[in-house]
């Protein structure tokens, strides 16, 4: 098989923006056809293993080698980037547009939520249906007395990984003076002393 397809090199770069862009899709696709979710763990799965074969099978490692520190800093950012642009259009058609089709759709069927204007009218409708116990739940996950400690927590915890990040670099910047430093004092050693190498 080898002599028949040969070899490659595995392109890192490629391969994830491949990976975001087929989340991004799914991120989109999920809320107008939910099947999406499931097909899409179960052909994510089976795309992995059969890269993983071709790459042990035809791979070679990369000529280049990437930054872990750099290239995981820049796809995190990216990442986010795709999550933001692809559930910007998808949440103002949820909370704003009036649906065209699917369940949402006002339509003759007597259902409990059959004069909603948007998609989101369902959730609060549906929530008031429920019992006292978990409509209080519910409510309260989505108020600000919530979101606000758990977003002062993250933020806090974001500062918390920046400093600890910083202190390591620090750290780093210190050990390699002092490796120079001592390098400088084994070549002064070695001349004073006069000793071939």
């Amino acid at each position: 098989m080898k002599k028949i397809f040969g070899r490659y090199e595995f392109d890192l770069p490629t391969n994830i923006l491949e990976l975001v862009y087929r989340q991004a899709l799914i991120w989109v696709g999920t809320t107008y056809c939910p099947i999406i979710a499931i097909l899409s763990v179960i052909s994510s799965s089976l795309i992995f293993y059969i890269k993983y074969i071709a790459i042990m099978v035809w791979g070679d490692p990369p000529k280049e080698l990437y930054s872990s520190s750099g290239q995981t800093n820049g796809f995190l950012i990216f990442m986010c980037l795709t999550l933001f642009l692809s559930a910007s259009p998808v949440w103002y058609a949820i909370t704003m547009l009036p649906p065209s089709c699917g369940p949402h759709l006002v339509n003759a069927f007597v259902t409990p939520f059959q004069y909603t204007l948007r998609m989101w009218d369902v959730i609060p409708a549906w929530i008031d249906t429920l019992p006292t116990a978990p409509r209080w739940a519910l409510n309260f996950a989505g108020s600000a007395a919530l979101t606000v400690p758990i977003l002062i927590v993250l933020l806090l915890y974001a500062y918390y990984l920046r400093a600890v990040k910083e202190k390591q670099g620090q750290k780093l910047r210190e050990l390699e003076a002092e490796v120079k430093a001592e390098r400088e004092d084994k070549k002064f050693l070695m001349r004073f002393y006069k000793v071939q190498t």
